[in-house]
């Protein structure tokens, strides 16, 4: 069960009618599992405490679940706040752990999982991608250090960037950060959009802030990189962001590809991957709200069988992206 109580409440209200609720209440649980609850007790407040001091309030929870590599299936109960993913915030058995800070706090999470990944999308910042260990930036390497003995010392983080018609696109996503003591890194490439002909690896030096070209990858098929290039041999400054992630408050998956809605950059606009392919590119989108005399911003999305419902401040749209393109 996934659970979580908010300090004095008197349980889920059920009346649904045009009044207001105030904050004694629960309005609103999502992936919560009533199996085992009978009769009356669905509605009185769950009963496990997540404590953050009351300084922030919770801006998202979700129940991941996935296959490690060893093939075991895990579950894992995650909620987000004041800016900080935490994991087993309501477990009573393990103690919770920060997994990644950084979030701009105060912002709604929406949640995907995809390929074992889970997707956290807010809205503001770029989408996190986490695989039960990680969490990196969406479009970014995955780094670890294997321990192998190699040229590099201090902290380090990547990014990856796409080229497609001769065009690098620039998107600004930084991988995860990691130590190293006379190491090499081990590093997890993620795969562009089929259009994407080559790829560059940057990264920064020890301890360093300023991405500099590691190399190129001249395909779009290679999934891993050893890195052990000295600091001083790495080139070029990476070139300014051209191509912004999108950043949208809303994030699912349908025939097994990534959906999300309400990027502020194009507020109107549906972003679809490629079928398991684990990011959203600016330019897979479809302008959703701009037919007719509606032209306004997308405000939610929700998945009814085989389609998107999208809602804008207009109207309802079904969707169906189970084709190369959204129709």
């Amino acid at each position: 069960m996934f659970e979580v109580l908010l300090t004095q409440t008197k349980g889920m209200r059920t009346d649904r009618g045009p009044k207001f609720i105030g904050t004694e209440y629960l309005q609103n649980i999502v992936n919560y599992n009533f199996d085992n609850i009978i009769g009356l007790s669905r509605i009185s407040a769950p009963n496990i405490e997540y404590n953050n001091a009351g300084i922030n309030g919770i801006d998202g929870m979700f129940q991941f679940r996935y296959i490690n590599s060893s093939g075991v299936l895990q579950t894992e109960n995650l909620i987000v706040t004041g800016g900080s993913v935490i994991k087993n915030a309501v477990n009573s058995v393990s103690l919770p752990s920060s997994i990644y800070t950084g979030l701009t706090a105060g912002n709604k999470c929406s949640f995907a999982v995809l390929n074992d990944k889970l997707f956290i999308s807010n809205g503001v910042d770029n989408v996190l991608v986490y695989n039960g260990t990680i969490v990196t930036e969406m479009g970014a390497p995955i780094v670890t250090n294997l321990l192998a003995a190699g040229n590099l010392d201090g902290d380090y983080y990547y990014e990856m960037t796409y080229t497609e018609d001769g065009v690098e696109s620039i998107t600004g996503c930084k991988s995860n950060t990691v130590t190293a003591s006379s190491n090499s890194l081990s590093l997890t490439l993620p795969i562009g959009p089929a259009g994407v002909t080559a790829r560059t690896l940057y990264r920064t030096v020890g301890d360093g802030t300023q991405l500099k070209k590691v190399a190129d990858i001249s395909d779009n098929t290679t999934t891993t990189y050893v890195d052990n290039l000295i600091d001083g041999s790495l080139g070029a400054n990476i070139p300014a962001i051209n191509a912004h992630a999108p950043k949208p408050k809303f994030i699912t998956v349908m025939h097994e590809k990534l959906a999300g809605v309400g990027n502020s950059r194009r507020p109107n606009y549906l972003y679809v991957s490629e079928t398991e392919i684990e990011i959203l590119f600016s330019t897979g989108a479809s302008d959703v709200s701009g037919t007719g005399n509606d032209n306004t911003e997308l405000t939610g999305m929700a998945v009814d069988y085989n389609l998107l419902v999208i809602f804008s401040q207009k109207r309802i749209y079904l969707v169906d992206i189970s084709g190369e393109a959204a129709s």
